[in-house]
């Protein structure tokens, strides 16, 4: 590989592209192929001590969304004693118990209004993806980027995140690219409005991957234990 072929970053031992003008696709695009090479190490960063759900069933997740909404623990307390019960199941009631948040009084949804550390309301997996991409490449961009003013930021971080959630069959990338940055707008106003952090609480992490959780049905596990 010619040095005129390789990544800036390696033909200037690491150091970042220079910061593109609004009107500079070929640096934008260069500020797009180095950003998709900081964002595993950057969410890790950010997020890397959060809890990890892995091997809760549907009808597990669903257990504990009704407990988290009604505060009636029956259900759970029933699955914690059939042996069938996934270890997934019995960590994520173990750090319940010690978080203390198995009562009456616990506010573990944000329909409440009360929840700890203006705990997110984002629903959809997609949304959460998005913009905690977005808070990623934010972050990655006003440490890197310390002398360029916020506003320049904001709208980069924006266009990064659209740009870097790749193509659709059928549609054009401006169509896309306009249709995303819509979206991502509602999503930061939401976010905002909320006053939610970058983190949140022990409680509140352990609440938010029990909800976004990729979860199995019974036939995948038992496939599964099968298979092992």
């Amino acid at each position: 590989m010619s040095e005129e072929t390789k990544p800036w970053w390696e033909v200037t031992g690491g150091a970042p592209p220079p910061w593109p003008t609004y009107n500079d696709e070929g640096g934008k695009s260069l500020l797009a192929t180095w950003m998709e090479d900081q964002l595993a190490e950057a969410h890790e960063e950010l997020y890397g001590d959060e809890p990890e759900i892995i091997g809760l069933l549907t009808s597990e997740q669903a257990l504990l969304l009704e407990a988290f909404e009604s505060k009636n623990w029956t259900g759970v307390a029933a699955r914690l004693r059939d042996a069938a019960a996934t270890r997934a199941f019995v960590c994520v009631v173990a750090d319940l118990i010690e978080l203390g948040a198995m009562g009456h009084k616990a506010k573990l949804l944000w329909d409440t209004g009360e929840f700890a550390d203006g705990y997110t309301h984002l629903r959809r997996r997609d949304d959460i993806v998005t913009i905690r991409d977005w808070l990623v490449i934010d972050h990655v961009l006003r440490r890197t980027y310390s002398e360029i003013g916020g506003k320049k930021i904001e709208w980069m971080a924006s266009w990064l995140t659209a740009v870097l959630r790749g193509t659709e069959p059928g549609k054009a990338d401006e169509q896309l690219h306009d249709k995303r940055i819509d979206y991502i707008k509602n999503l930061k106003a939401s976010l905002r409005k909320d006053g939610v952090a970058r983190t949140g609480s022990a409680l509140a992490r352990l609440v938010h991957s029990v909800m976004t959780a990729v979860v199995i049905d019974e036939d995948e596990s038992a496939r599964l234990k099968s298979a092992g």
